[in-house]
């Protein structure tokens, strides 16, 4: 019996503004893998468990663009390249 562990470098960022969470999910195209680049959001208070991504929900299009702003900020701020 063989067993093979494959290991994926996954690179987040997260911001929190009250209730609400973002998650921006980013790698690097490597020989194994294709460029990661996802976001997440979710609503922390009716969804604890982070359950249901709000992030394509056009009724949160102004919290996803607010806190995508304080992510890029912080970002900037810290001189964190995407990769």
């Amino acid at each position: 019996m063989s067993i093979y562990i494959i290991i994926i470098m996954i690179i987040l960022r997260s911001i929190w503004y009250s209730r609400y969470k973002l998650i921006h999910f980013y790698g690097e195209k490597n020989e194994h893998n294709d460029a990661i680049n996802c976001n997440e959001l979710y609503d922390l208070q009716s969804d604890p468990n982070e359950l249901n991504n709000l992030y394509d929900n056009p009724e949160y299009a102004d919290i996803q663009t607010r806190l995508q702003a304080r992510l890029d900020k912080f970002r900037a701020d810290q001189k964190v390249d995407e990769y």
